[in-house]
């Protein structure tokens, strides 16, 4: 891909030795080939990327881009909505995402400000680093003193909250039922970004009385944020893996994931998350079963192909001869899960 736009803008010839020059330093990887930090590098990846602001769906007034860093300005919020989402869907294209920790929507005039921890809050970040394992993608239980766990709730409970006293709380409140609505509350009203965190809350709640109400209140919330067109991909994928991680399938479940999948902000990565569920029952497999003859390659081939793995015998070697004559890739990826199917 990098070859073929370098030769559109330089010469041919150029354009075929850069080629080999970037198999040469590939050495036998398949990723990171072109290494970061050099000239070349931020040129190409700069020029590259002026698809974006060049695009005629992006409605902001001023749009300004250094390297990959893009700012809109705009006087109505709701075009700045427009445009976040479809700079999501532009980047998307280029298999390229939005990463959701920068991305931010509001005024300037919040700026800077330097922070003035005091010994309660310096504890609690702490912890929180201990409670992090970075070998694995879970974390580890803290417990908390009455006086923190205090302090915590005491920060959640003010006008105004601070993102990273919601972040601190996700990361280190597992058993307070006085603060599960708060916390839904704040992350779908107010830090949409945060949802990989709540993600993992729900992973860590011990207490089954605390898990069901927990469960059950976030099924409302969701109903009602669903019903918002303006959502990233970001949300719209970790709202997906929380619904299948605590939810058991059954005919309202299937329908909210159906909507995700069909909501007007879900990308191929949105819609990867649901194609890959194991279950085929209320209609997926007739979901799936479409995705992959009418357009087999590609991560929602490969998601669709992997849901489709529990399915019987027959009708699922069925697909996946139909699918491996469209490329010798989907050829390997049919008999890998064939052959995995078959053992389980």
């Amino acid at each position: 891909m990098i070859t073929s736009f370098t030769s559109r803008l330089i010469d041919p010839e150029e354009g075929r030795q850069l080629g080999q020059f970037l198999r040469e330093i590939n050495a036998g990887q398949s990723v990171n080939c072109f290494p970061q930090g050099i000239h070349p590098t931020k040129v190409i990846g700069s020029r590259y990327l002026a698809f974006v602001e060049n695009s005629r769906e992006l409605k902001s007034e001023v749009i300004i881009r250094f390297l990959d860093d893009f700012y809109f300005f705009s006087n109505r919020y709701a075009t700045l909505e427009q445009d976040v989402l479809a700079a999501q869907h532009l980047l998307a294209d280029h298999a390229l995402y939005l990463n959701s920790e920068k991305t931010r929507l509001g005024s300037s005039e919040a700026g800077f400000f330097e922070h003035n921890l005091d010994d309660l809050k310096k504890s609690l970040l702490e912890k929180r680093e201990q409670s992090r394992n970075y070998d694995e993608d879970d974390t580890l239980s803290i417990e908390l003193a009455d006086e923190e766990a205090d302090y915590l709730s005491s920060l959640l409970e003010q006008e105004e909250v601070a993102e990273e006293d919601v972040e601190l709380a996700l990361s280190l409140l597992q058993d307070d039922d006085t603060q599960v609505d708060n916390l839904l509350s704040l992350v779908f009203n107010r830090y949409p970004h945060l949802m990989k965190n709540l993600h993992r809350l729900f992973g860590k709640i011990n207490d089954p009385d605390l898990g069901e109400y927990f469960t059950e209140d976030f099924w409302w919330k969701l109903e009602e944020r669903l019903k918002e067109s303006a959502l990233t991909e970001f949300e719209l994928f970790w709202l997906v893996r929380l619904i299948i991680d605590q939810y058991l399938l059954d005919r309202n479940v299937a329908d909210m994931l159906l909507r995700t999948y069909s909501h007007p902000s879900a990308t191929p990565i949105v819609k990867s998350a649901v194609l890959e569920i194991r279950s085929n029952d209320f209609g997926f497999a007739e979901l799936k079963e479409r995705q992959l003859r009418e357009a087999p390659s590609g991560i929602l081939g490969i998601a669709a192909a992997f849901g489709f793995r529990s399915m019987e015998k027959a009708r699922r070697n069925q697909c996946y001869q139909y699918v491996s004559k469209h490329s010798k890739f989907m050829q390997v990826i049919c008999d890998v899960l064939s052959s995995h199917s078959s053992t389980m």
